[in-house]
C-alpha cells in the first residue's frame, strides 16, 4: 500500500492516469476488498479511502484492524482461561497495536511516511507472532506445568 502511495499518488498536482486507476483496483482485487470497498464508497477510487479501508475499517475482514481485534478476542477468550499472568506481554503487543488501528485517522496516518508506517505494523506483528510461538509453541514442559 504505502508504495502504491508513494509511486501513484505522490504527485497531487499531477492529474493520474487511467492506468493508475487500474493499479489501485488491482491492489483492491488482490485483497478481495474491491467490491466491499464500492459498496463502503461507491466506485469512487481514492487512494487515501483504499488506505483507510484497507488498514483501518472495522468491518471487512481482510483489513488490518478487523484482524487485530479478532487476535485480540481470541488472546482475551485464551487468557481467561487462566493464562492471563502468562501473556501479560503478548496482551500489551497486541493491545498496543489494537489502540493504534482504533483511534488512528486516516489524516495522521498520511501526513507521515506511510511505507514507514506500514512498516511498524508488520514489526509489531512479527513481535507479536514471536511472543505467540515462544508462548504456545515453543515453551519448556516445566513452564506449562508451572503455569
Amino acid at each position: 500500500m504505502g508504495l502504491y502511495h508513494r509511486e501513484f499518488w505522490g504527485h497531487p498536482d499531477q492529474t493520474p492516469e487511467a492506468a493508475e486507476y487500474l493499479e489501485w483496483i488491482g491492489l483492491l482485487r488482490s485483497c478481495t476488498a474491491f467490491e466491499a470497498y464500492c459498496k463502503v464508497y461507491t466506485a469512487d477510487i481514492s487512494p487515501d479511502r483504499i488506505i483507510e479501508f484497507l488498514l483501518l475499517n472495522p468491518g471487512f475482514p481482510h483489513s488490518v484492524r478487523y484482524s487485530i481485534d479478532c487476535l485480540q478476542r481470541a488472546l482475551e477468550a485464551i487468557h481467561g482461561e487462566g493464562g492471563k499472568r502468562r501473556g501479560a506481554q503478548l496482551t500489551r503487543l497486541a493491545g498496543r497495536l489494537q489502540a493504534s488501528l482504533s483511534f488512528g485517522q486516516i489524516s495522521e496516518i498520511l501526513s507521515q511516511d506511510v511505507g514507514g508506517y506500514l512498516q511498524d505494523i508488520l514489526r509489531q506483528c512479527r513481535d507479536i507472532h514471536e511472543t505467540i510461538y515462544e508462548l504456545y509453541v515453543n515453551y519448556a514442559i516445566q513452564t506449562a506445568l508451572a503455569g
